[in-house]
C-alpha cells in the first residue's frame, strides 16, 4: 500500500494527476561478447578454445585414435564374428538373436 501511495504522490508532484502512468525510463539491453580484457571476436575465440580444449580432454580415447580405423581399437574381431553369424543365420533359416556358440 505504501509503495502505491508514494508513486501516487510522485506523479502529483511531478504535475500528474493521481493514477495516471508515469513514464519511467527505460535502458535498451546490450550484450559485451566475449571477456573484458579481450573485447570481441577475440574473446570469443578464446572462448571456443576453452570449450574445444574440454570437448577433447573429455572423450580422449576417441580423439586420439582419430586417424585411425574402427576396428583397430579392439571390437575388430567381435565385428566380424557378428558379420559371419549374421551371414550364417540368413543362409540356414535360423534366428540371428540365439546362439550357442558363445561361451
Amino acid at each position: 500500500m505504501e509503495s502505491s501511495e508514494r508513486e501516487s504522490g510522485a506523479a502529483v508532484a511531478a504535475g500528474n494527476p493521481a493514477g495516471a502512468p508515469v513514464a519511467v525510463e527505460q535502458r535498451p539491453w546490450s550484450v559485451a561478447l566475449g571477456f573484458g580484457r579481450l573485447p570481441g571476436w577475440r574473446g570469443e575465440l578464446l572462448i571456443l578454445a576453452g570449450l574445444l580444449l574440454a570437448a577433447c580432454a573429455l572423450s580422449w580415447p576417441l580423439v586420439a585414435s582419430l586417424g585411425s580405423a574402427a576396428g583397430v581399437r579392439g571390437d575388430y574381431y567381435n565385428n566380424l564374428w557378428n558379420a559371419w553369424w549374421l551371414e550364417h543365420c540368413v543362409s540356414e533359416g535360423v534366428s540371428p538373436y540365439w546362439t550357442d556358440h558363445l561361451y
